[in-house]
């Protein structure tokens, strides 16, 4: 990365738009409902804003008065890499930036909420991830003490191997490999629930992982070629045979 973990901006980064689960559309009429105008408007305060870099970026037709503040500028995801600690919070359903930030050696504070993405349940909290209340009542508090960790470079060091935790999730949960698995293990979770058998096609062939990108006339060669010399990575069922498990008693 350009931004090294220990030579950030000691700030909180959210950026985001004004979407929210309960709402259909976040209007006028109905905005101080939802959660991440109010976090705008909190976060505009500037008691707060040297330390929380807070705001939607495309709120401007909600007005000033309701933002308490103008949007944010927005930024590109790589850049948001400048601050020390990274804000996740829901829109209309999960973020789904979480898909991104789980490969950044990154702290990431992340909404407690019922809105998850498939791999969530696999992470620990307080070992990969720092978790903030479903309100966002504990953000400020959260926040602060995490950023006063930080400052410190005694204490740091526990936060950059937590970022560094959190990067090797990503690289397990959601290569290519295991995103395919992920998959094929909801699709039979699915089937055994369910009555319906979908037909088989006689033209489906088994492709071995050496092979897989054989059949892409897209890809370049060189890339196809440099594919199958790679040993595949470890299946689920081989990192259980290994005693290995990501989930609440420890990451892999």
């Amino acid at each position: 990365t350009r931004y090294p973990l220990d030579k950030r901006k000691p700030v909180v980064f959210w950026r985001g738009s004004a979407r929210d689960a309960r709402l259909r559309q976040v209007n006028a009429s109905n905005a101080h409902e939802a959660s991440r105008v109010r976090l705008h408007r909190h976060f505009s305060h500037p008691n707060l804003t040297s330390h929380f870099d807070v705001g939607l970026t495309n709120a401007s037709s909600l007005g000033a008065p309701l933002l308490g503040s103008p949007p944010k500028a927005s930024v590109p995801f790589e850049d948001s890499q400048q601050a020390a600690v990274l804000l996740d919070v829901d829109g209309d359903g999960p973020s789904h930036r979480m898909h991104d930030v789980l490969h950044l050696a990154a702290l990431v504070l992340k909404q407690a909420s019922n809105h998850s993405t498939f791999f969530e349940h696999l992470v620990a909290p307080g070992h990969a991830l720092e978790f903030v209340s479903t309100d966002l009542a504990d953000l400020q508090r959260r926040g602060a003490q995490l950023l006063h960790v930080y400052a410190n470079p005694g204490t740091r060091v526990r936060l950059m191997q937590r970022a560094e935790r959190m990067q090797g999730l990503g690289t397990l949960l959601l290569n290519q490999v295991a995103l395919a698995e992920a998959t094929a293990y909801t699709l039979k979770l699915v089937a055994s629930r369910s009555s319906w058998r979908p037909g088989t096609s006689a033209k489906f062939v088994p492709v071995p992982f050496e092979a897989c990108c054989t059949h892409n006339p897209l890809l370049p060669r060189e890339f196809a070629g440099a594919i199958g010399l790679r040993e595949g990575p470890p299946s689920m069922e081989q990192l259980k045979a290994q005693g290995v498990l990501p989930g609440p008693e420890g990451d892999a």
